[in-house]
C-alpha cells in the first residue's frame, strides 16, 4: 500500500515538475515487523514515528502518510509539518468476502477480521452474531488469509483497495450510515521538515483546500478526545453548498453503547474550531468512559 501510494505521488510530481528528480526511500518501521497487536508497538503512531524521525534527520525530504494512521492522543513529532493534503478519496469501509461468496452467503455467525476497535464495534451492530477476529498485515496478506479460509469476511478501507488496484475484491461498500469512517480516512498528507521552505512551497501547490478543511475538523475532534487506536472513535466531515458539517461518535468496545455529536460552520477557516466543539460535546456527554 505504502509503495503504491509513493509511486502515485512520484507520478504527480513528474507531471507537475518534469525536471524534478525524485527517488523513493523505503523505510520498514517497527509496526511492519511486529505482526501482533498494535499495543505491542505503541499504537498507530508506530506507522509514522520512524518516518517522522527520517524527516527531522534529513534522510528524506518529504513523506506521504495516511491521515487516519496519525493518532490523536499525543503531539506529532516536533519539527514535522503537514505541508499539503491531496484530494480526499473514498472515505467508506469495504466488506470483502472470499471469492465467489456474497453477503447473503455468509454464515449466521461469520468470522470477520479487523484490527480496528471502531470497525469491530460497528460490525457488532451490523452482524450481532459475528465473531470479530484480530487481523493485521498489508492488504495482500489480509486477503490471502481470507481466501485461505481463516475468515468469512474482512474489512478494509475502500480508498486503499483502489490505490492498489484491488477494487474488484469489494463485496459490499459499507455506507457511512452503516459504518462511520475513522477520522482522516481517505486522506493522504504530504509532510516535510519544518523550515524547509523549498519543499513546503513545492508541496503546497498540491494542497486541496476542501480536503484540508475536512482534515482539520476531524483532527480537531480526535485531538480533543485524545483518541487513539485502542478506542472506537469515528468522524467524518463533509462540505455541502459551502457548509462544513462534522459527524462523530464514540462507542463501547462491543458497540452496545455509543455517543454521537455533530455540528456545522459556514466558513472553512473555522474547521478546527468545529472539531474541538464536537469533541467537547462528546466528552460532556460521557465519551471519556470509552477512551483509554
Amino acid at each position: 500500500m505504502a509503495l503504491a501510494q509513493a509511486n502515485m505521488l512520484q507520478r504527480l510530481f513528474l507531471e507537475a515538475y518534469p525536471k524534478l528528480e525524485t527517488t523513493i526511500e523505503i523505510i520498514r518501521t517497527t509496526s511492519d515487523v511486529v505482526k501482533g497487536s498494535l499495543k505491542e508497538v505503541g499504537g498507530k503512531g508506530a506507522f509514522v514515528r520512524e518516518i517522522d524521525e527520517a524527516l527531522v534527520d534529513g534522510r528524506i525530504d518529504l513523506a506521504l502518510n495516511c491521515m487516519k494512521d496519525i493518532p490523536g492522543d499525543h503531539e506529532r513529532t516536533p519539527g514535522v509539518v503537514i505541508a499539503a493534503v491531496l484530494p480526499r478519496e473514498a472515505s467508506e469501509d469495504a466488506l470483502i468476502c472470499r471469492k465467489g461468496v456474497s453477503v447473503e452467503d455468509l454464515p449466521s455467525s461469520p468470522v470477520i477480521g479487523t484490527c480496528s476497535p471502531r470497525r469491530a464495534a460497528l460490525l457488532m451492530q451490523l452482524f450481532p452474531e459475528a465473531k470479530i477476529s484480530m487481523l493485521r498485515g498489508n492488504a495482500d496478506t489480509r486477503m490471502g488469509r481470507l481466501d485461505n479460509g481463516e475468515f468469512d469476511a474482512i474489512i478494509l478501507a475502500k480508498a486503499g483497495l483502489y490505490r492498489i488496484g484491488e477494487e474488484a475484491r469489494i463485496t459490499k461498500t459499507l455506507t457511512v450510515e452503516e459504518m462511520l469512517p475513522a477520522a482522516g480516512q481517505g486522506i493522504l498528507t504530504l509532510d516535510c521538515k519544518e523550515g524547509n521552505t523549498e519543499i513546503q512551497e513545492i508541496l503546497g501547490a498540491f494542497n486541496h483546500t476542501e480536503t484540508y478543511a475536512m482534515m482539520r475538523a476531524e483532527r480537531g475532534m480526535l485531538n480533543t478526545l485524545r483518541g487513539n487506536c485502542h478506542t472506537a472513535v469515528a468522524g467524518l466531515a463533509r462540505i455541502k453548498q459551502g457548509i462544513l458539517h462534522l459527524e462523530a461518535k464514540v462507542m463501547s468496545p462491543d458497540g452496545g453503547k455509543q455517543i454521537s455529536a455533530e455540528g456545522t460552520v459556514a466558513s472553512l477557516s473555522d474547521a478546527e474550531a468545529l472539531g474541538r466543539t464536537v469533541g467537547e460535546t462528546l466528552l460532556e456527554n460521557g465519551a471519556g468512559a470509552y477512551i483509554g
